[in-house]
């Protein structure tokens, strides 16, 4: 399938890296020794990645039902950036800012659409 513009090509690009760091973190988060307080992080970054996923597919496939998917979609990673931002390691740090590259990049889209 032909992506419709390279704006949507970013937001799929975009939303593939944070499912890959949501997992990188996940990883990381499990094999940390403050395992205990990373709880919450490690079901955001697990909802992040299944809805990062879902919404790439949703834009390849220019779902009729796209804004409000990613309306949800959104939601989850801005929660995921709160939550990311509570710890100080450069995993999860990064992949905080990822988030928020991430939406950027989707709220550009939904201005332009």
């Amino acid at each position: 399938m032909v992506v419709e513009n390279a704006l949507h090509q970013d937001c799929i690009d975009y939303l593939h890296d944070l499912n890959q760091i949501c997992l990188e973190c996940i990883d990381f988060s499990l094999s940390s020794l403050d395992l205990r307080l990373r709880g919450q992080l490690i079901r955001l970054l697990n909802e992040c990645s299944n809805y990062t996923i879902f919404l790439a597919q949703a834009f390849i496939n220019n779902s009729p039902y796209l804004k409000d998917f990613t309306s949800l979609c959104t939601k989850v990673i801005e929660d995921t950036k709160t939550e990311c931002a509570k710890f100080s390691d450069e995993k999860t740090a990064l992949t905080g800012q990822v988030c928020e590259e991430t939406l950027d990049i989707i709220y550009e889209f939904l201005e332009n659409n």
